[in-house]
């Protein structure tokens, strides 16, 4: 649905914050937990757990639409501390800090042979 409602207003106005508001409206409950209204859904937000009722700032682990729209309205421009640590750069740089050795050629694998049995079947 938001998506719909992105793609309906023009692209000289997607990154102006008051259209934006125009179809989804913020109302906060406490200091960190809003409902948006989008159209006639209403999606609970909570910035202290990082959640939202439409379940995406929980399993993609970064602030869906709904709390990026709560974040915006709060005047909040760093939103490194609402993603997983796993987006932050020194998480990709950790990843690949220790040297990875290529795999030998296919040919001169050894593998046992209860791996074996296991893969033939």
């Amino acid at each position: 649905m938001f998506l719909v409602i992105l793609l309906s207003i023009p692209l000289t106005n997607l990154f102006d914050v008051s259209v934006i508001f125009k179809y989804l409206q913020v109302v906060a409950s406490s200091e960190y937990i809003f409902a948006v209204y989008e159209c006639a859904i209403r999606y609970i937000i909570c910035l202290e757990r990082k959640t939202c009722s439409c379940g995406r700032f929980q399993y993609d682990e970064i602030p869906c639409a709904h709390a990026m729209v709560v974040l915006m309205k709060k005047n909040i421009k760093d939103v490194h501390p609402y993603c997983s640590y796993y987006y932050k750069h020194d998480a990709l740089t950790n990843t690949y800090a220790l040297p990875i050795e290529p795999m030998p050629d296919k040919s001169d694998w050894r593998a046992p042979r209860t791996v074996v049995d296991n893969v033939e079947r």
